[in-house]
């Protein structure tokens, strides 16, 4: 897979979703998960960092499952920056997506 794959694969194949929920604290929170895979099939194993700029820190680190999906939950609302790395491939990354409430 070449870098530009797997970076429009990513893209393509990406979810965003929020969650607002109030009860005795309130918590505000958010989902990413997407597809990991080239033309020919899907990237088992690769891991997938999710970093929020915002606050400057990476918030997880996720390795994809066999169909290549991620899937992260219950993150911080804010901007991010997500970075693959597959084993025989060039890492990759996607800047600037912004999670907000009630938004898919």
């Amino acid at each position: 897979m070449s870098r530009l794959d797997c970076v429009y694969a990513l893209r393509c194949g990406m979810c965003v979703g929020s969650v607002f929920r109030v009860g005795h604290g309130q918590e505000v929170s958010g989902s990413i998960s997407g597809t990991i895979a080239d033309r020919r099939s899907e990237c088992e194993g690769a891991s997938v960092t999710l970093t929020n700029t915002d606050r400057g820190q990476d918030v997880r680190t996720l390795t994809t499952n066999g169909a290549g999906f991620y899937t992260a939950t219950s993150l911080p609302l804010g901007t991010y920056t997500i970075k693959i790395v597959a084993a025989g491939f060039q890492s990759s990354s996607v800047t600037g997506l912004v999670l907000h409430v009630d938004e898919n």
